[in-house]
């Protein structure tokens, strides 16, 4: 009779690991609530996880596989089963649940389905249940066919409505013909409107030509008889129509297209004919033609982009000068969707709100990014006006457009600097204030050093704002976002004792302790790299509370040297880890919103290691401290630590 030591000790054997890691998709998990820690994993199971074994056993599950913190719904039935195995000594399924987890190669959380079944192991006698085997199946793909069929069915009996609803309130007219004698099958209210000749139930099955006798000696039989003859699309802009309209026989003037309605055998059988009447809008188009020359004229002597929309039947002509400012070839001829698709996609909506609006106003006016690919982005300007039809309704847009991409950097380089400089400005300036408030014996520290150290430690950190200005205001630095370096031998050690030297009057309670290690010379800026340390003993030192506990420690590692920085402060949550060195990047996390900062010095700090080919990142939980790297390749010269 196994008791449960016995049954932990069988399944942390080496044999039942080996035999298990063979089994399909499970694991065995102690019944020890909440914490129900992992004793065994099969292969199948990290493979379908995308995770190594080391990094599941012995461990607890929830630890393992963390819910998101917006939908804890997939722990909380997990959760639920296991209670109810160990409650009910009996197997419990969950048939279809969603569980979160990280996805190393997606770096983010993402949501799976899976089956799931929980078995009791019980313990000799029968009373508890010990461990729980559970057995899971990743379902999602079938969970997401099912539902992308539903999502189908459903759009499909949307995009029928939608179809019959465009089609009778559709701006232009639509008839269908059958073949034989063209004999009206359906309409739409536009082209009741246009033929004025009655209702649709006074015109469904007759012969359009008994109905307007006119199309006859227009000569549109002939151009019904090709179409549907030869199954061939017929379009024409502008065709002249004389017919009897409102009581007064008259010429109007029409965009057709045509085109041959085939059964599923591909037989003609009957005539789709779309018509716009284009009588209004083309003596419009006559009256600003003389204009279009001269704007041309103008565009290329100033280097815009020229464009005329015809809105009704969605045709663009553009200049040559406009494609190039989308980052196309001169010679491309360019759609007005394909331009509205080189926009930037997050910029997308403020052309949407420019155009709806200058359809109303008649002022079509915004500034966009242009992602005409290959990783390039661009600026532009457009500016245009909406011409209308006697009914008010918009009928061509003319406008321009201009390339404002280096108005755009000059704008951005600006910001930059200024944020880079009040960022760099600010420490050494607040370490002077404070070496001051020592130095005029506001601080206990003051007893520890004499005006004269403290006089030049505050000298120190002002030919450090004197460095930064000089380097601020280089331009040619600051338009080719390059600073340089000056490499030269460098002892870590010196440099960490050197930097926590300045850092300890800072510090009113609290210690910073370091640990330094036999490590060879690098080839680095000191300055540089003494900004580093400093953001980073800040950081710990701000982030610690009142009583910090810092710990530097200095050791190498295959051909790096490795500074680390370790505090007890309040931790940061892993899901902020990939960020945290990005330009503006704050952990939005509720105690660090406490303190102030810009977002800017990890950042900086990343960007000084990675000059030096070095590497930079961070290791902590939340609740649980930090712990900051950097390394730094080494020159083969080593040197003995620094006490």
């Amino acid at each position: 009779m196994l008791t449960p030591t016995d049954l932990e000790s069988f399944f942390s054997g080496r044999d039942f690991q080996r035999f298990f890691a063979q089994s399909m998709q499970s694991l065995i998990i102690r019944a020890n609530h909440p914490f129900f820690t992992i004793v065994a994993v099969s292969d199948a199971y990290l493979s379908m996880v995308q995770m190594s074994r080391e990094e599941v056993i012995n461990r607890h599950l929830f630890e393992v596989f963390p819910d998101s913190d917006s939908d804890p719904s997939g722990r909380s039935s997990a959760m639920q089963a296991f209670i109810d195995v160990i409650e009910t000594h009996a197997p419990v399924e969950l048939p279809v649940y969603r569980y979160e987890i990280f996805v190393p190669a997606e770096n983010r959380m993402v949501s799976y389905y899976w089956a799931n079944k929980n078995e009791p192991v019980l313990s000799a006698d029968g009373s508890t249940v010990e461990f729980i085997i559970n057995t899971t199946t990743n379902i999602t793909d079938r969970i997401l066919l099912e539902k992308a069929r539903q999502d189908a069915r459903r759009e499909v009996e949307l995009v029928q409505q939608r179809i019959n609803m465009m089609f009778m309130n559709a701006p232009i007219g639509m008839v269908m013909l059958s073949r034989d004698n063209y004999i009206i099958e359906y309409a739409n209210q536009m082209m009741y409107k246009m033929w004025n000749k009655g209702s649709g139930e006074q015109l469904i099955g007759r012969s359009v030509f008994s109905v307007i006798r006119e199309l006859e000696a227009n000569g549109l039989r002939a151009v019904y008889d090709k179409v549907v003859q030869e199954s061939e699309a017929f379009y024409q802009t502008d065709v002249p129509v004389t017919y009897d309209r409102d009581g007064v026989v008259k010429t109007y003037y029409f965009n057709i297209h045509m085109e041959p309605v085939h059964n599923l055998a591909g037989h003609v059988t009957g005539l789709m004919i779309l018509a716009h009447d284009t009588t209004e809008s083309l003596a419009s188009r006559r009256d600003i033609e003389a204009s279009e020359e001269r704007l041309r004229m103008a565009s290329e002597a100033t280097g815009l982009g020229t464009y005329d929309v015809d809105i009704v039947n969605n045709v663009i002509v553009h200049s040559p000068e406009l494609a190039m400012i989308f980052g196309q070839p001169a010679d491309r001829k360019l759609s007005w969707s394909q331009f509205v698709n080189i926009i930037h996609p997050e910029d997308r909506p403020i052309r949407d709100r420019a155009y709806a609006r200058a359809l109303r106003t008649g002022i079509y006016n915004y500034e966009a990014r242009l992602d005409p690919g290959e990783g390039l982005t661009r600026w532009m300007r457009a500016v245009a006006k909406v011409y209308f039809d006697s009914g008010k309704k918009p009928v061509r847009i003319i406008g321009t457009v201009i390339d404002i991409t280096e108005d755009k950097l000059r704008e951005i380089r600006k910001n930059d600097f200024l944020a880079i400089a009040s960022h760099e400005l600010k420490t050494p300036l607040t370490s002077l204030k404070l070496l001051l408030g020592v130095l005029g014996g506001g601080y206990a520290a003051a007893a520890d050093y004499t005006p004269t150290a403290l006089l030049e430690k505050s000298n120190q950190q002002v030919n450090k704002m004197t460095a930064l200005i000089h380097d601020f205001l280089d331009l040619s630095r600051i338009e080719s976002g390059k600073v340089e370096f000056e490499s030269t031998p460098t002892n870590l050690n010196d440099l960490v004792v050197r930097v926590i030297d300045e850092q300890r009057i800072l510090l009113a309670a609290g210690y910073i302790n370091f640990e330094p290690g036999e490590i060879p010379v690098v080839p680095a800026d000191s300055d540089k790299l003494a900004q580093v340390l400093d953001n980073l003993l800040n950081n710990a030192i701000k982030y610690s509370g009142r009583e910090p506990q810092i710990r530097v420690r200095t050791f190498t590692s295959g051909e790096e040297v490795i500074v680390s920085v370790s505090d007890n402060g309040i931790g940061i949550d892993e899901s902020h880890h990939p960020r945290i060195f990005q330009r503006f990047y704050r952990v939005d996390q509720q105690q660090a919103k406490l303190f102030a900062g810009f977002g800017i010095g990890l950042y900086l700090s990343a960007d000084i290691i990675e000059r030096h080919q070095g590497r930079i990142w961070v290791e902590s939980r939340k609740g649980e401290g930090s712990t900051f790297f950097f390394s730094l390749p080494f020159a083969d010269n080593p040197l003995p630590p620094v006490n």
